[in-house]
């Protein structure tokens, strides 16, 4: 079963552009292999669009919002929106990753495990071993310093590996077989004459 996606934008943001973002969207959520349940139109009046948003991501047992570019969130992607989901912007293909935060540090070590489910889908046991292993030892690290930096810069580099998984083109980059087939052998390069020892 594949994880649900909300989709999400401005109307005043998107101007004549709407249709096309929406397009992008679906598009994007499909590559990475999401089911994108709806997308979300918001407006400038829009009372505490992010809350309403987060409380559709909840109602929706969604695990990412996609959106055309950051500006539809905001000055800044909005941390308690990251808290719940990850969300993805369509433009420059970015993931921020979901985190779990327990006041100014950070929770149990079970947290940032949930926070990275969405995205280990796309590993294999082995890097789905050395991530688990990696985000333990950083969010042990975190719990004792109460520094969540640490955690943060793994769960990153993670979910921006996982955001190369879910492309098959990238895929496919990163996962070739490397079979014999795939090379030619090629000979060395002939060396140069010395000058003045021309063939006749």
């Amino acid at each position: 079963m594949k994880a649900i996606a909300i989709g999400f934008l401005r109307s005043d943001i998107s101007g004549h552009t709407q249709s096309w973002d929406e397009i992008r969207i679906r598009s994007q959520a499909k590559r990475y292999g999401y089911d994108l349940a709806k997308t979300i139109v918001f407006n400038a009046g829009t009372p505490d669009p992010i809350a309403q948003l987060i409380d559709i991501v909840r109602r929706s047992n969604a695990e990412a919002v996609f959106t055309p570019h950051r500006d539809h969130l905001g000055p800044e992607i909005p941390e308690r929106l990251v808290q719940v989901c990850d969300v993805i912007t369509v433009a420059d293909q970015s993931t921020f990753a979901r985190c779990y935060f327990d006041g100014e540090v950070l929770g149990p070590v079970s947290n940032a495990v949930l926070s990275a489910k969405a995205w280990f889908a796309w590993f294999d046991s082995d890097d789905r071993a050395e991530a688990m292993a990696e985000i333990q030892d950083a969010a042990e690290l975190a719990v004792h310093t109460g520094d969540s930096a640490p955690l943060t810069e793994v769960l990153q580099a993670w979910a921006t590996t996982a955001a190369v998984m879910r492309d098959p083109a990238r895929r496919a980059v990163h996962t070739g077989s490397g079979a014999e087939s795939e090379f030619v052998e090629v000979d060395p390069p002939a060396s140069p004459s010395p000058p003045g020892n021309t063939a006749h």
